[in-house]
């Protein structure tokens, strides 16, 4: 019955407490068979508005890590551990269950088999899991460098940075002001011309002390003057005296 328990629990919206499945029919017999419907118990009626979403979510979740197509990594730690409870049943006792979504849905069926293939492949880390454990410490910071291009990092708005100290490329993500800045003001030409940019943000630096990339973005546009040799030269730095006499005197200072 437990295994029952956490199916339905997996079935249920965690923000919506008012809405619970309850017992439609029953069979003891082999093969134990049990079914439920969900009741909106504010109004008594049925409510697969509210949960339909969600069977079909948990649906195509089985149905992907049965068939080992993806690692699910939308999961609220609720229902994830209710997913490893359910599968680590199916590899001690319980030869093998169908989950019947109704609704039009294609069953799942989990084997021992499977479900240990299942359950390899729901602890394997994440590849966003295994970059942040490479990450040392993370402070506040800056960077200064040029605009090589605009993208997404981890689905996240980003910009990929040139950092002048390094010469290393960066992801920087950028926060949500930056974001409706750089929609009204960033031109095809800045990435073209290497814009030259300050972003401040969270910088995360992995064991070596390298930066790997960048969070809660701001950017700022840095404008470059071209200046030549000429405006350069000031004639009254060394106040009138050869260059090797001053120098000598700043030595002797």
């Amino acid at each position: 019955m437990q295994q029952v328990w956490d199916f339905f629990e997996l079935l249920s919206d965690e923000d919506q407490q008012h809405v619970q499945w309850v017992l439609e029919n029953a069979r003891f017999s082999s093969p134990f068979v049990i079914s439920g419907k969900p009741i909106d118990t504010q109004t008594k009626k049925l409510a697969y508005d509210v949960i339909d979403p969600i069977v079909e979510d948990i649906a195509s979740t089985l149905t992907k890590l049965s068939s080992l197509q993806s690692r699910p990594d939308n999961l609220s730690d609720k229902k994830r551990e209710r997913i490893t409870r359910l599968l680590e049943r199916n590899t001690n006792g319980i030869e093998m269950t169908e989950y019947d979504f109704g609704r039009g849905i294609e069953p799942v069926t989990i084997d021992h088999n499977s479900a240990e293939r299942s359950l390899e492949l729901l602890r394997k880390p994440s590849k966003l899991d295994v970059l942040m454990a490479t990450f040392a410490h993370q402070e506040y910071g800056a960077i200064i460098g040029s605009l090589l291009r605009l993208g997404t990092y981890y689905k996240q708005p980003a910009i990929y940075v040139m950092d002048f100290d390094t010469e290393d490329s960066i992801w920087c993500q950028v926060d949500k002001v930056t974001l409706e800045d750089l929609n009204e003001k960033l031109r095809a030409k800045h990435v073209w011309e290497r814009q030259y940019v300050l972003v401040e943000g969270v910088i995360d630096y992995d064991s070596n002390g390298k930066i790997t990339h960048i969070t809660d973005g701001e950017v700022s546009y840095i404008d470059r003057k071209h200046v030549s040799i000429e405006e350069l030269h000031d004639p009254h730095f060394s106040e009138g005296l050869p260059s090797e006499e001053y120098l000598d005197r700043l030595r002797e200072d």
